[in-house]
């Protein structure tokens, strides 16, 4: 994928490479990375030009800084198979993903979105903003329907039939076969001994 200005290409590999190569004299500007222990299926760089996106054969997205490599955000996490094709937004302020699991997902784009405030919130002591701490750093959604945390604790339950759409906490919208689904997690949530307060109308 090309820089926005022309000046350089990246490119993802088979072995979990990335590369960014200058255009005009095809030598190696940055890498190779060795960003991922899965096969890189897809790359850009966001429309700013300061990170490089890609998408992988486990279904996971890295994010990565084109000033000196490094990652500029947990492994976003949410398909259940592998991604086909990444893209950004002209705007910069989200990413999206399509993947063998038959869905599109958009993501918040680094700084932009849920990953980095919640882990902010996750820093603090208000009992207002506790149970955030319980999803700072992601989300995995199991067969069975229950969305875990880094350290395995369960977090809350999706519906089986919905478990193909629940949007993962960096995820804003999740597009698939079935419909589209939309969950926010700005709002004060009730995890934990406080699920009590949920209700259906």
């Amino acid at each position: 994928m090309f820089l926005p200005d022309g000046r350089l290409i990246a490119s993802g590999s088979w072995d979990g490479v990335i590369c960014i190569f200058d255009l005009h004299s095809g030598k190696l500007v940055l890498g190779p990375l060795n960003a991922h222990q899965d096969p890189v299926r897809s790359v850009v760089f966001t429309p700013n030009s300061n990170h490089i996106v890609s998408g992988l054969y486990n279904g996971s997205i890295g994010v990565w800084r084109v000033e000196d490599g490094a990652p500029a955000c947990e492994p976003l996490q949410g398909h259940q198979d592998g991604i086909n094709s990444v893209a950004c937004l002209p705007d910069g302020a989200y990413t999206v993903s399509g993947s063998d699991d038959a869905t599109i997902r958009e993501w918040k784009a680094p700084g932009r979105g849920a990953l980095s405030n919640i882990s902010q919130f996750a820093s603090l002591t208000s009992d207002q903003r506790k149970p955030l701490s319980a999803i700072a750093g992601g989300l995995t959604i199991d067969g069975d329907g229950w969305a875990r945390n880094r350290n395995s604790q369960l977090v809350f339950w999706v519906p089986l039939d919905m478990i193909m759409l629940f949007p993962c906490l960096e995820t804003v919208y999740n597009i698939g076969p079935e419909g589209t689904c939309r969950a926010e997690y700005s709002e004060r949530l009730l995890l934990g001994d406080e699920w009590h307060g949920c209700f259906v109308r």
